[in-house]
């Protein structure tokens, strides 16, 4: 991963604790659509209010962004210790 990357800077954030990143695991709803399946996520009504804005005038204070990550594999991982 390149240091300046996206991810690389949001890993650096939340290693810090900053509280501009937040973290929901919470799902709440799936629907299938033509283009493939849409995932809703249960989060604080603030970031449903910037979410909501988004939508509507294409920019707001928050990037959204969906990580799906395969269990197995992040065992694996934490089984190795190998976290950086």
């Amino acid at each position: 991963m390149e240091k300046d990357s996206t991810l690389s800077i949001m890993d650096k954030m939340v290693k810090e604790n900053n509280q501009g990143v937040m973290l929901s695991t919470i799902l709440t709803d799936v629907r299938f659509v033509k283009q493939g399946a849409i995932i809703g996520f249960g989060v604080p009504d603030e970031i449903g209010k910037d979410a909501n804005t988004q939508t509507i005038i294409g920019s707001s204070d928050y990037m959204f962004m969906c990580f799906a990550v395969k269990k197995s594999e992040l065992e694996k991982y934490r089984a190795a210790k190998t976290i950086i």
